[in-house]
């Protein structure tokens, strides 16, 4: 019964969610730490090429 409980303890809402998929949060992170690193390594590229 005290398992039912916890659930409620966790955010509401997207990050609520996402908190109880782990996989999901990770690919998430990933994806986005990617994404960042190929923008700033695009921006980088474009400014030495000028």
């Amino acid at each position: 019964m005290s398992n039912d409980d916890d659930e409620y303890d966790r955010p509401s809402g997207f990050m609520g969610r996402l908190g109880r998929a782990r996989a999901l949060t990770w690919i998430v992170i990933v994806g986005l730490v990617a994404l960042s690193i190929g923008a700033i390594s695009i921006v980088v590229i474009l400014q030495n090429s000028m």
